[in-house]
């Protein structure tokens, strides 16, 4: 952990003090960031609290735990994104 921060707090922590610093400064990649199984499921939770909205695909919270299941749905999810070949549904 980071000054007490989780792992994930730590990252966005650091992205923010990254961009705060330098004004214009752009981050070129963040495909090996949002891709990490602890900002996924993070991200999960937090939609899966709120009672999230299905996307624009239509998939439910209740679709992907009825179907293949929270983990397999991320590991897949993760590999697209790490293989840059994710594409939102539109």
């Amino acid at each position: 952990m980071f000054g007490g921060l989780d792992p994930v707090h730590a990252l966005q922590h650091g992205l923010y003090r990254a961009a705060k610093q330098e004004g214009g400064r752009r981050i070129h990649s963040l495909y090996d960031k949002v891709s990490r199984r602890d900002v996924l499921w993070r991200a999960w939770v937090s939609v899966a609290a709120n009672g999230g909205a299905p996307g624009v695909d239509g998939v439910t919270i209740s679709d992907v735990i009825d179907g293949v299941g929270v983990p397999v749905f991320l590991d897949g999810l993760a590999a697209r994104l790490q293989a840059k070949t994710y594409r939102p549904v539109a």
